[in-house]
């Protein structure tokens, strides 16, 4: 594939909440509701720096939430399967109404790999599913897959929410003939498969409702 280093991914959360689906798009406002978002949005700009004043061969790639096999555990998806296989509460903050346009790993590297075959630079390109999930919906999903026993338990929302990920990859689509073809629930389907091949639950204890509420755990959920 030649040299990859050049393709730097940032975060659809650089855009504004406030903007309709069909004006979130590269050259869209950017307002970043929390410091997650703000950082990508800073290294984005060093980015242009660099490609302004030393001619740097870069494109800036923007990824809605990405989850599937090899999914970081801080992930809010590998959490909640962690918690449902053990029958533990799954956490969700505020009233779970918060969205994601969950965008499946292998979705994402095939585009990644027509951006880096097509030669081009100095792109910005989008690449996102276009399905919005509740956090809700994706506790109720895992919950359901698993078969568990899992309640789900509401907890504080967490500060400087994004309440409403969501942005256009119709540029990716007119340039390089990408679109996320994987639906959520196929999608969920293949990460508890792998999720199970791992045993990436094994030696995580379950949290029960007391060890929450009554004993300050901290749950680091992203949704």
């Amino acid at each position: 594939l030649g040299d990859t280093s050049n393709l730097p991914c940032t975060t659809s959360k650089v855009s504004s909440e406030e903007l309709p689906l069909d004006l979130k798009r590269e050259d869209s406002p950017t307002h970043p509701a929390e410091l997650y978002g703000q950082s990508k949005l800073a290294a984005e700009q060093l980015i242009r720096g660099y490609q302004q004043m030393y001619q740097l061969q870069a494109n800036i790639m923007r990824f809605g939430t990405v989850y599937g096999p090899g999914m970081n555990p801080a992930c809010g998806m590998h959490i909640f399967f962690r918690q449902a296989l053990l029958d533990g509460p799954l956490t969700v903050h505020g009233d779970g109404s918060q969205t994601r346009t969950l965008t499946f790993i292998e979705d994402l590297i095939q585009g990644i790999l027509l951006l880096v075959r097509s030669g081009r630079f100095g792109l910005t390109l989008n690449f996102s599913a276009i399905e919005e999930i509740s956090a809700l919906q994706m506790a109720e999903k895992v919950t359901a897959v698993t078969h568990s026993k899992s309640k789900i338990l509401h907890i504080a929302q967490r500060p400087g929410q994004t309440m409403k990920e969501s942005i256009s990859s119709k540029k990716a689509f007119e340039i390089l003939g990408w679109q996320a073809t994987t639906s959520f629930s196929e999608g969920v389907r293949k990460s508890y498969e792998w999720f199970l091949s791992k045993k990436q639950h094994t030696g995580v204890r379950a949290q029960t409702k007391n060890d929450i509420l009554k004993k300050n755990v901290t749950i680091h959920v992203p949704y």
